[in-house]
């Protein structure tokens, strides 16, 4: 039998897997830090999704270090090593898994290095035209799709209101598709639920209020609230708005997607700005490659509605 096992930088994702899948799976369903202290090719197979979240070093609470770079434990953790990899979503600073970085560490530990091209995301209903024009609009790179012709397979429109936004995502919802309002991390996000029990409303732009998904230090929260890890997946998640870090590795029908103002188009310099006093990530506002973090967090949402806080 094959030992295969199946990696992530996620908690969110990893986690709902582990939900749907039993505790059981949980021994199968790992994090890219999970590799620390493994045995030299205890795995047959080690499957990495979304590679580019790859971290410089692995850091454990109460876990020595190997003092090896994160990406070293796990080709020396696995026999076969499959990187899955976007070098234009990496949404935070550290996160570190380019093709170009994990090619040469392989190539420097000796393996055997195959590289190939996937044309097509499932996300986008496998059409490589929207992923251009989104990454082209958003000056991430330049592709040959500058203008988006509607096609049935997609349904992208800039929205009047955040009202008008949500209320769009959960008729699709309540018509059997799955789907979720998402924002930039623009708005405080409160750690400590209201006395009522209800998470605070963190998100407000004119008279549309409402709270983040609920963080994973949230504390007094009522009962039917999901835990951060499983707001993508349990249903009264559409009740609340999320932000990359949880939605990041889910598929939705339909996402609704809140522009902050972090990001602005300049269009007397064509031109996209960063404006990081406006954002609340201290994991981004401090990085000097502050526009192209906000930039892949935006691209990374796809099948979008827009509304744009301006």
């Amino acid at each position: 039998m094959i030992n295969t096992h199946y990696a992530t930088g996620s908690r969110s994702f990893t986690e709902t897997l582990r939900k749907i899948l039993g505790k059981d799976s949980a021994s199968l369903l790992k994090y890219f830090l999970s590799y620390g202290g493994a045995t030299p090719n205890a795995i047959d197979v080690l499957l990495m999704d979304e590679a580019h979240r790859i971290r410089e070093k692995t850091q454990v609470r109460y876990a020595k270090s190997t003092g090896r770079l994160q990406v070293e434990d796990l080709l020396h953790a696995g026999r076969i090593c499959v990187f899955f990899i976007d070098d234009y979503q990496a949404v935070r600073r550290g996160e570190i898994g380019s093709s170009s970085f994990i090619r040469a560490q392989a190539e420097k530990m000796g393996c055997t290095v195959y590289e190939y091209d996937l044309e097509s995301q499932f996300r986008n209903g496998g059409s490589e035209k929207y992923s251009q024009w989104i990454d082209h609009t958003l000056h991430i790179r330049q592709t040959a799709t500058t203008e988006w012709r509607q096609e049935d397979a997609f349904e992208f429109r800039i929205m009047d209101s955040p009202h008008a936004l949500e209320q769009a995502i959960r008729e699709k919802v309540e018509e059997g598709y799955t789907g979720r309002v998402m924002a930039g991390f623009c708005w405080p996000w409160t750690k400590q639920a209201d006395a009522d029990g209800e998470l605070h409303k963190d998100v407000v732009v004119g008279d549309y209020i409402r709270p983040w998904n609920a963080d994973e230090n949230t504390k007094g929260m009522r009962r039917g609230i999901p835990k951060s890890q499983y707001w993508a997946y349990d249903e009264a998640g559409i009740d609340q708005v999320g932000c990359v870090y949880t939605a990041q590795g889910f598929e939705f029908d339909y996402a609704g997607v809140i522009f902050g103002n972090d990001l602005k188009y300049n269009p007397d310099t064509g031109e996209w700005e960063g404006f990081p006093e406006n954002s609340y990530d201290g994991q981004v506002k401090g990085s000097e490659n502050f526009v192209q973090l906000v930039k892949n967090t935006i691209s990374y949402f796809k099948n979008m509605f827009i509304f744009r806080n301006s």
